[in-house]
């Protein structure tokens, strides 16, 4: 058996791969730029699992336990080739019906380890969170599948056999309203935090100054150049004066209110 590439594959980030610079590449998606980019593109450094894609082998009945993301960012799964995973979900909206659904059933474990719910080590079935009233979903994922979670939405699962799957966080701007909850989250349970909130806030917030800067700037020179061609338009045609002052004044007032 020989382990050469077989010509029909394209390698990852290789220049001739057509998927190289495309926008749903997990090795780009965490840093997109533009209207609906990601939050994530302003932290400079390449944190594994947060920025920098895992690679997960699965294999028949290993699972994933019940948890949430890092600082409550998106994130986004790809599955690659193999047999399917099985999802198990629930609603950001359910996630403190969940946490108090999980204490009541382990209470002795949550006495011993209060953050249990970050060590990703506990496995509760869905039918014992719908007798404490906490909306459970699941779904099948299979070759060439995405599957996405949200904020505060907690999730778990397994694998239906052998399979390799990619995940990497992402955090639009809806985001930023979750990301206090998750750095407050980290601080009640004296854990570290994985990124900087308030600095990744600054850095957002020195953008969007520098934009608002350049978008005035803008404003300005388009209010000069109405004044010049108001100008020209009285020394051609004074008749004309007032009408065109009035019009000025609107136009000014639009641009700038």
């Amino acid at each position: 058996m020989s382990d050469q590439q077989p010509s029909n594959v394209l390698l990852q980030g290789s220049s001739d791969s057509p998927y190289a610079e495309h926008g749903w590449n997990l090795n780009n998606l965490p840093k997109l730029d533009g209207t609906y980019g990601s939050m994530l593109r302003h932290i400079e450094e390449n944190i594994p699992g947060v920025v920098v894609p895992w690679m997960y082998i699965g294999m028949m009945f290993s699972s994933f336990c019940w948890h949430i993301e890092d600082h409550m960012f998106y994130s986004i799964n790809y599955h690659h080739w193999g047999d399917a995973k099985k999802w198990y979900g629930v609603p950001g909206s359910a996630g403190h019906l969940f946490e108090e659904a999980f204490r009541k059933a382990l209470p002795g474990h949550f006495e011993r380890q209060p953050d249990l719910l970050f060590h990703l080590t506990t496995l509760l079935s869905p039918r014992i969170l719908h007798q404490y009233d906490v909306p459970v979903y699941s779904a099948t994922q299979h070759e060439g599948e995405f599957v996405i979670t949200f904020p505060n939405a907690y999730h778990g699962g397994f694998n239906m056999g052998f399979n390799c799957a990619e995940a990497v966080n992402f955090a639009p701007a809806d985001w930023f309203r979750f990301g206090s909850a998750g750095t407050e989250r980290f601080r009640t349970f004296r854990k570290p935090s994985v990124v900087s909130h308030e600095g990744l806030l600054l850095k957002v917030g020195r953008r969007a100054v520098l934009c608002c800067a350049v978008l005035c700037c803008a404003v300005l020179c388009c209010a000069v150049l109405c004044c010049a061609v108001l100008c020209c338009a009285v020394l051609c045609c004074p008749m004309q004066c007032n009408f065109l002052a009035t019009h000025f004044h609107e136009q000014c007032t639009m641009l700038l209110f």
